[in-house]
């Protein structure tokens, strides 16, 4: 008599990555043959430069193989708050700085950390599919705020105001978004911040992996840039990914208050939990964050290449009739999804765009409700693609 392998509960409350999903179909009919373009994972179609391939060869040669500090190396650490000096206008100290196996890691560690059965996670919709099953991982409850296309993808400060309780731990903020592409500008987010003023119980959380995937006629700012006041209530969260193309090199980052685990703050706590998932990798991640260090001024992907495939992609999209020209405009490619302007990339394909993305959420009975269906390109129809 076999026995049944028990799942636990916080396993049986997410979904697996409808993204990951995607990729392996799109790999499978590529291996049958089929023609197919897949615009489910954001992965940079540019190479990993030069200078850090070279930098982890140096690294491998160095026999910097070993363990690491759980929250990253000194001059990992350095380099990342050069970033934020440079970059961002942050000023951040060694000990508010955590390093970890990827963005989507960097988030897991916060929410895990921090969020208790009953607790609440704003989320903007359209959203990055594996937001409200981390949220629900860690046993809070997701509670999505849809962004219309009247308004360009993004939330409303009245929007926000609605959806704060008592309950409510964090607010979750993503701009460039993924999947839209709409970003919020310096004055949409200097009135977001008047809102969490108000509610001082309410943390937020800004997931700026696309900061340099930008075409906005106006400069990118995050949400602690604008709201200095509020640092001790901000976990500003980036990494390497898109920036550098360095996808599979898995380094995320993030720069926030520093608070004593033992005591009533619970931001920093997140580091400790990074050697329960990175036993196998730690090896790795020593090699990846030494060539992540500068040794010269840094060198990202260049801006030129990605404005031109994306210009090419919009130019293919106005020539398809009907749903392919929606939903190719929907593309999160690297380098061919971002901001042209306020009302997102979407706007200039006409009405309709919208209809792409699931209803997030309902109210019933006061609160939010989570809806199955998941957001962004990950749940366009595969019917539009006749050879799928």
């Amino acid at each position: 008599m076999s026995l049944k392998p028990h799942v636990s509960a916080a396993l049986n409350r997410i979904q697996p990555s409808a993204t990951l999903a995607m990729t392996a179909r799109v790999t499978r009919l590529k291996a049958e043959g089929v023609d197919v373009i897949g615009l489910s994972a954001g992965e940079p179609d540019f190479d990993t430069p030069d200078f850090v391939k070279e930098a982890a060869i140096e690294a491998i040669r160095n026999g910097q193989t070993k363990y690491t500090l759980v929250d990253g190396t000194v001059a990992l650490k350095e380099a990342i708050r050069g970033k934020f000096r440079r970059d961002n206008g942050l000023d951040y100290g060694l000990d508010q700085i955590t390093v970890n196996v990827g963005g989507k890691h960097t988030l897991f560690n916060a929410l895990v950390a921090t969020v208790d059965p009953g607790d609440e996670v704003i989320i903007p919709a359209p959203y990055w599919v594996s937001y409200p099953d981390i949220v629900a991982f860690a046993g809070g409850t997701p509670v999505i705020v849809e962004g219309t296309a009247a308004q360009g993808y993004k939330i409303t400060p009245e929007q926000l105001d609605k959806a704060i309780t008592r309950k409510t731990r964090w607010v979750m903020f993503n701009s460039p978004s993924n999947p839209s592409g709409a970003a919020y500008s310096g004055e949409e987010l200097d009135a977001l911040g008047e809102v969490i003023r108000r509610h001082p119980h309410v943390m937020v959380m800004t997931d700026d992996m696309y900061e340099h995937v930008w075409y906005a006629d106006f400069a990118f700012t995050t949400f602690a840039q604008r709201c200095p006041d509020l640092a001790d209530r901000i976990l500003t969260v980036n990494g390497c990914s898109k920036a550098y193309a360095m996808t599979g090199w898995r380094i995320g980052y993030a720069g926030g208050p520093a608070v004593d685990h033992q005591g009533d703050g619970q931001i920093a706590v997140a580091i400790d939990l990074e050697p329960l998932f990175d036993r196998a990798g730690g090896r790795r991640r020593r090699i990846g964050r030494a060539a992540a260090v500068p040794r010269r001024p840094q060198r990202r992907v260049p801006q030129a290449p990605r404005r031109g495939r994306r210009d090419a992609q919009r130019r293919a999209g106005a020539e398809l009739p009907g749903a392919r020209r929606r939903l190719l405009c929907l593309s999160r490619r690297v380098g061919l999804h971002g901001q042209e302007d306020p009302l997102g990339p979407c706007h200039r394909y006409g009405r309709g765009v919208d209809r792409l993305f699931p209803r997030f959420g309902a109210r019933r009975g006061g609160a939010w409700r989570r809806v199955r269906p998941v957001a962004g390109c990950s749940a366009f129809p595969m019917r539009h693609r006749k050879r799928c």
